[in-house]
């Protein structure tokens, strides 16, 4: 009997997670499956809605628009400062660097321009504004 994933459930899936034009970005092919518990959020929601009702063995492919995903690129977030506030990184166009946050967490933002006295920064998440592509592989319902 083919048992389906429903609400609840521990599964092991793999996946391949690419960009529109193919290129991957992730992907936990040759590691172990990726273990998720359906309905508490440890996902981007579409995926655990897609794999529910999904069965073992089966594969799907599926397209995440950015505001089903990471959102879309937030303007307020790309931001210029002066060099002094890297202390002493040396910037270059499309370093990532790790900055405190208003949470007291840190959060990833990548130099996107270089002037003579100042860098921009874009502090997006780094997938977001961006249409992804998921290939889910329901390895084993637990």
């Amino acid at each position: 009997m083919d048992r389906i994933v429903q609400n609840g459930n521990t599964v092991k899936i793999h996946y391949i997670a690419k960009f529109e034009s193919g290129e991957v970005f992730e992907s936990s092919l040759g590691k172990k499956p990726l273990i998720i518990r359906i309905g508490h959020g440890e996902i981007i929601p579409i995926i655990e809605q897609t794999l529910v009702g999904m069965k073992e063995g089966e594969i799907k492919t599926i397209l995440i628009p950015p505001e089903k995903a990471y959102g879309p690129k937030k303007s307020e977030l790309i931001m210029e400062m002066p060099h002094k506030a890297l202390g002493n990184i040396a910037p270059k166009k499309g370093l990532k660097i790790k900055l405190p946050s208003q949470t007291g967490k840190e959060i990833i933002a990548e130099i996107i321009d270089i002037k003579p006295e100042s860098v921009t920064i874009d502090a997006n998440h780094l997938l977001a504004g961006k249409t992804l592509v998921y290939d889910l592989k329901v390895v084993e319902i637990v």
